[in-house]
């Protein structure tokens, strides 16, 4: 009893003096973890769309640009119509407005030559013309209503109109003729809707998550000195036989998170394995490793 009492009053008195306290050093520490994926699909069915269908399953592991499922963009469609009628009255309208004019020649050219050789008709002929003169400028005035197409308009903002309505056309085309939705990225499907035909607008179709994945995992702020951001981290498999995955630290947390229980604050990482073995997937608990970056000993011995 004596020697603990001496061992005690030393320590205390060593602490009086102002000396620093040994800390032990660290050479690993160790954590729990979260696989998640780099990136992710979730394809929701946008208001007006129609889903034709579904090309894969839950559990499909799937190669980048490979298609996933075929939808309608009925609003696309809905535009596609509305342009091609645009250019059809346009179309029309050229062809009207060149018989106009045609029109507006011909009775400049015909009254005075009427009037000379044929007295008698002439003013029942020159009425015709004119009668067919303007129906068909009835007929150009509702067109260029139709077609947002102004009297006073130029040449040239015609074509441009004209242009930009046949690219827009195009694009649609090119567009609708391939209803697939292909995969982003090589990945697995991790949940499909069963009842996808029957899905409304904002409703999830399908989640597509990434093959290359990462690490979250939590440290305790006492730990948090340690840590920086190229530390060296092994990642396994709990009671498996897999070789652990080499990885390193490449994001650490400025504020601590949600409190699980420690007294200490917790803070989280992310770790980037320095490959992705078949066996890693998003959705695993795994066990971290991470070897600290080198400390300098703040120790006084006496």
């Amino acid at each position: 009893m004596a020697e603990y009492l001496v061992v005690f009053w030393i320590l205390a008195a060593g602490l009086a003096a102002g000396a620093e306290p040994v800390t032990a050093k660290v050479s690993v520490i160790e954590c729990r973890g979260s696989v998640k994926p780099c990136s992710e699909l979730d394809l929701r069915l946008r208001p007006g769309e129609r889903f034709l269908d579904v090309r894969v399953a839950a559990g499909d592991e799937v190669k980048s640009n490979s298609p996933l499922a075929e939808i309608i963009d009925g609003e696309a469609w809905a535009r596609l119509a509305e342009l091609q009628a645009q250019r059809r009255v346009r179309h029309e309208l050229k062809s009207k407005e060149s018989r106009l004019d045609q029109l507006e020649e011909e009775l400049k050219a015909q009254v005075q030559l009427w009037k000379e050789v044929e007295p008698d008709s002439a003013e029942r002929r020159v009425a015709d013309l004119r009668e067919k003169r303007d129906e068909l400028k009835e007929q150009v005035e509702l067109l260029r209503l139709q077609a947002g197409n102004p009297k006073e308009g130029t040449n040239d903002a015609k074509q441009a109109l004209a242009l930009t309505i046949d690219t827009q056309i195009s694009k649609l085309e090119a567009q609708l003729a391939s209803p697939a939705v292909c995969a982003p990225f090589d990945g697995r499907v991790v949940y499909c809707a069963s009842n996808f035909a029957r899905l409304s607008a904002g409703e999830t179709v399908l989640v597509f998550w990434s093959t290359n994945v990462f690490v979250r995992a939590d440290i305790l702020q006492h730990q948090l000195a340690l840590v920086a951001k190229g530390c060296r981290a092994e990642i396994s498999l709990d009671f498996s036989s897999e070789k652990p995955v080499p990885a390193t630290v490449n994001r650490i947390e400025d504020q601590p998170g949600q409190s699980s229980g420690e007294t200490s604050p917790t803070f989280g990482i992310e770790l980037s394995p320095v490959e992705n073995p078949v066996w890693l997937k998003p959705g695993m608990r795994v066990s971290v490793r991470i070897y600290p970056k080198p400390q300098e000993t703040n120790a006084t011995q006496k």
